[in-house]
Formats: C-alpha cells, sequence, structure tokens
C-alpha cells in the first residue's frame, strides 16, 4: 500500500469517526444547534477538503488552488465523484459557514434538515474515496 493510500485510510478513519460523533451530538442536542455538532460539522469537511486534496494530488500529480469548492468540482471532473454529490460538498461549505457565523442565532429548525443532508453527502463522499485507487 502506497504511503498515499496509507494517509487516505487514515483521514477516512478519522472522517467516520468524525460523522459518529456528528450523529451522537445531533440527536441529542435540543433548543438551538449545539457548539458541539458545529465543531464536526466544520471538521468533517475540513477532512474532506484534506482527502480531496490528496486524491487530486495522486490523479493529476498537481496541487489546484480554487479553493475547497473547486477541490469537489475537480473530483467530479475526473470522475471520482458524481457531480451532485459534488454541488452536495458545496452546500456543506455553506453549512459550516452558517455556523461558524451564525451558531447562537440560527434555529435548530433550520439547521436540522441540511445537517443531516451534510452527513448523508459526507458518507457518500467516504465511500467514493474508499473505492478510488491511486
Amino acid at each position: 500500500m502506497s504511503t498515499e493510500r496509507i494517509c487516505i485510510e487514515r483521514k477516512l478513519g478519522s472522517l467516520e469517526r468524525c460523522i459518529s460523533r456528528l450523529e451522537s451530538g445531533q440527536k441529542s442536542s435540543e433548543g438551538s444547534p449545539d457548539e458541539v455538532v458545529a465543531l464536526e460539522v466544520g471538521q468533517s469537511l475540513q477532512l474532506c477538503i484534506e482527502l480531496a486534496s490528496h486524491v487530486i494530488s495522486s490523479k493529476l500529480h498537481d496541487q489546484r488552488s480554487g479553493g475547497p469548492a473547486g477541490k469537489f468540482e475537480t473530483l467530479a471532473d475526473i470522475g471520482i465523484l458524481p457531480h451532485g454529490l459534488a454541488t452536495g460538498m458545496k452546500e456543506s461549505i455553506e453549512l459550516r459557514n452558517i455556523y461558524l457565523n451564525n451558531c447562537r442565532s440560527v434555529g435548530r429548525e433550520q439547521i436540522e434538515p441540511m445537517v443531516v443532508t451534510h452527513i448523508r453527502n459526507v458518507r457518500k463522499f467516504a465511500q467514493a474515496l474508499s473505492s478510488f485507487q491511486d
């Protein structure tokens, strides 16, 4: 197994643990969005961005710029992710930004469906990268 693959596998393991904490935090929080959920949304998204960078580097032998959203688009363009999932991951960036900017002022009824979608998208992202062969 290549060093790159080992790194990807470790990050996928971290992502799985993050998703588990996110699901637990989401189920247990009441009232306004829980700060633990906000932290896990940010951490899970950061892991996805790092994973995207590793795969792009491995597949294309370069580090494309264009920010986090661009990384997801690049993965879709090279056939690693479906374009719909790349769009979903970009929406997760928006969710993270909402949490970072408005965590205390946004109602749970607004955020909860977005968190559920984020969890689903991150799971699909992890599955797509699990099957990636460098």
